[in-house]
């Protein structure tokens, strides 16, 4: 993050704050960024072969209260794809909890301070949800998915009754449900953008320009794109213009391992609202 990010954070909180509110919430400014600042340093100090290099390993470090959730969920997942006779992960479209390394990095961006409201789409059967919603007990998730399988929408209540009030779920395709929305809910800000729907057509340049509507211009904030690295050119093209344009910036990618040789990973970026 560029020093003059940082200082359009401060000049933002400066005009929102009352001045007696300024001392601790400048702190708390500092602090985060700080942070931030540190989490991408240790991405970027190397070039990685893949995103297990990262850490070197895939140990999730949870509290016992945090584990328990997560044995939770795994339990209510089994039993409702068991219900709906899809047993295991291979009869479910693609998730993030299938790649151990990139789950671990996950784990780490939901502790950042910063990250307090999340907005993502593609929610399939939870389980980045699950990673957002169980770093911090204060963090609270918009999802947007087309909900076309049968099993998504039982997950849905699932995390509902793990994670009470902190899950606000839209169904229906992203390209109509994010603008309206964005329309009706001005006052949702997001700190972490999860770009994981539609990865076809319109969908990824269309979910990249609602959601950035959804991001204060200027604010600490971090954008992730799953799939990215990737072999599938819609994304990779939509991500390329959006470089080119200066409407966003890479920060770090990695691909995962086991995934090597078809170029899939994640990517972390930020929006740029300047041009």
């Amino acid at each position: 993050m560029s020093a003059s990010d940082f200082f359009r954070v401060a000049a933002h909180t400066k005009t929102s704050t009352q001045l007696s509110g300024l001392p601790s919430r400048g702190l708390a400014i500092v602090a985060q960024y700080f942070q931030y600042d540190r989490f991408l340093t240790l991405l970027q100090k190397q070039r990685y072969q893949t995103c297990f290099d990262v850490y070197g390993n895939n140990t999730i470090e949870w509290s016992s209260a945090q584990k328990e959730r997560y044995a939770s969920f795994v339990d209510q997942l089994k039993k409702t794809m068991a219900s709906h006779g899809q047993f295991g992960l291979i009869q479910m479209e693609g998730n993030s909890a299938l790649y151990p390394d990139q789950y671990r990095i996950y784990s780490e961006i939901a502790k950042l301070d910063l990250v307090r409201t999340v907005c993502e789409t593609g929610f399939n059967a939870g389980h980045s949800a699950l990673m957002w919603l169980n770093g911090k007990p204060n963090t609270v998730l918009y999802s947007f998915d087309i909900a076309k399988h049968s099993y998504v929408m039982p997950m849905v209540r699932v995390m509902k009754s793990l994670f009470p009030g902190r899950l606000h779920f839209t169904p229906g395709d992203s390209t109509e449900s994010l603008p309206h929305f964005i329309k009706k809910n001005p006052h949702v800000n997001c700190d972490l953008v999860v770009i994981d729907g539609g990865h076809s057509g319109i969908v990824p340049k269309l979910d990249f320009e609602n959601l950035k509507k959804m991001v204060i211009p200027g604010s600490l904030h971090m954008l992730l794109i799953d799939d990215l690295p990737s072999s599938n050119s819609v994304i990779k093209n939509m991500w390329n213009e959006k470089l080119r344009s200066k409407e966003a910036e890479d920060l770090f990618h990695c691909q995962r391992m086991g995934q090597e040789k078809y170029g899939k990973g994640f990517t972390i970026g930020k929006f740029l609202f300047y041009r």
